[in-house]
């Protein structure tokens, strides 16, 4: 899908590259590995858009994204439907991990920029397998991963809001009703309050 954006023309490159003089992107891009290693121009920053669809009256989907950071422009990855997540009391766990090892093997690829020597759940069937370690034409490497808090929460296994003593997977705030997470002493619009020590 990528290689098929970037074939319809140079201006998705030329309007990354343009980006650069403006200063727009983090170090997490910048400072990456294979960007250091790399020019830029090969190494494409992606990202990971995950959230739920409705559909119907009562159908819901998980979908999961990948995000062309250079364009914007999104690639369906996976859509699992609701309905038929494992109910064996793991939250989903069983159907979401496949789902992540498949996402990872992808992006893995593309962080080496050939293609794999093998599919993500066995080996490649004939005649595909004769492509393995080809190269792909362009690398590209996570830079963010995007999603409400609630699909961090109920997909990704992350603490929710409700928790009681870590209700924040990203800060040290606590909740109840005495908890500093609905505090906003030290809140302003440039900085957290000063208690919220940031989980890296």
């Amino acid at each position: 899908a990528l290689n098929n954006e970037l074939a319809e023309g140079p201006g998705a490159i030329t309007k990354f590259n343009a980006t650069f003089a403006e200063g727009d992107w983090a170090p997490n891009y910048l400072q990456h590995p294979k960007v250091l290693g790399l020019s830029r121009d090969k190494v494409l920053p992606l990202g990971i858009y995950l959230d739920g669809v409705n559909y119907g009256y009562r159908g819901g989907t998980i979908g999961w994204w990948l995000i062309d950071m250079a364009t914007g422009r999104r690639h369906l990855l996976v859509a699992l439907a609701k309905r038929d997540l494992c109910r064996c009391g793991c939250g989903g766990i069983c159907s979401v991990s496949p789902v992540a090892a498949f996402i990872e093997w992808g992006f893995a690829a593309l962080s080496e920029g050939r293609y794999p020597d093998r599919r993500h759940d066995g080996p490649w069937p004939d005649p595909v397998a004769a492509r393995a370690g080809e190269s792909l034409g362009l690398c590209g490497v996570v830079v963010v991963i995007k999603g409400d808090w609630s699909e961090f929460a109920s997909t990704l296994g992350f603490r929710s809001w409700a928790h009681y003593t870590s209700p924040c997977f990203k800060c040290d705030a606590t909740g109840g009703p005495t908890g500093s997470l609905r505090s906003s002493e030290g809140l302003s619009a440039i900085q957290e309050p000063g208690q919220y020590r940031i989980r890296i």
